[in-house]
């Protein structure tokens, strides 16, 4: 079992994983391990990938590293919150050691991330049809460029890291699992958020069984406009 948890990030749409290189590089002076993984739905062409393919994938990569005996931290980003919240099935750490096998999640973190009970999808948790500045042409959806959403992050780092699409399946299958139920659960709040706004977020948060929630002044991305802060948060969950 490895001493100091691993924390893995599952990005939100549009992202890719190099956003999280210059916060992975604080977490790595406070000596927090990390990596993050991207989405086959994010830049997919043809646009045929979905949430089902993204949390297989990363359900595999969190898999062979509880294997080699990491305790896991997941977080969840936006759209990520999805992802971490099929792949974790099975995989709590109670659950494996009850079987014998190392390692295991140890808390999903939901970074002002979509939260959707057995059943439903992203679609249904934002009002049951795409924002109007997710740009939809087939199963192509790209955002506004006229629309600012990450109001608080320097303008270089805005679409220095971004995909130009996401597929829209990812916004279409519903969520299959619940592991908020076995596995204990964090949700950071953005309060400035423009993206998703706080609101939604707080009526997400419902869903969890018993989380710890933290709060932040900050838009949708706080790892980029507030990482500081967001390393601080991250330092208490992985004690």
């Amino acid at each position: 079992m490895q001493d100091t948890p691993l924390t893995v990030f599952a990005p939100g749409a549009w992202n890719r994983s190099s956003a999280y290189d210059n916060f992975r590089n604080l977490l790595s002076h406070r000596d927090i391990r990390s990596l993050a993984v991207d989405h086959l739905s994010n830049g997919a062409d043809p646009p045929n990938q979905g949430l089902s393919e993204d949390s297989h994938r990363f359900h595999q990569v969190i898999l062979d590293l509880a294997d080699q005996g990491n305790r896991l931290v997941l977080v969840g980003h936006s759209y990520g919150g999805m992802v971490i919240s099929t792949a974790a099935a099975g995989l709590g750490l109670e659950e494996r050691s009850k079987a014998g096998k190392p390692g295991g999640v140890i808390v999903l973190v939901y970074m002002a991330a979509f939260v959707a009970e057995r059943g439903k999808n992203l679609r249904d948790l934002i009002g049951g049809r795409l924002w109007s500045w997710m740009l939809t042409d087939g199963n192509y959806v790209r955002l506004d460029p006229n629309v600012d959403l990450i109001q608080d992050v320097p303008d270089a780092s805005k679409a220095k890291h971004m995909f130009p699409h996401i597929c829209l399946p990812a916004f279409l299958e519903p969520a299959t699992q619940e592991p908020w139920h076995t596995i204990p659960s964090v949700y950071i709040v953005c309060e400035d958020d423009e993206a998703l706004p706080s609101s939604i977020q707080y009526s997400m948060i419902k869903s969890l069984v018993n989380p710890r929630v933290f709060r932040l002044r900050s838009g949708h991305s706080p790892f980029l406009s507030m990482p500081m802060e967001t390393a601080d948060i991250l330092e208490e969950v992985c004690k």
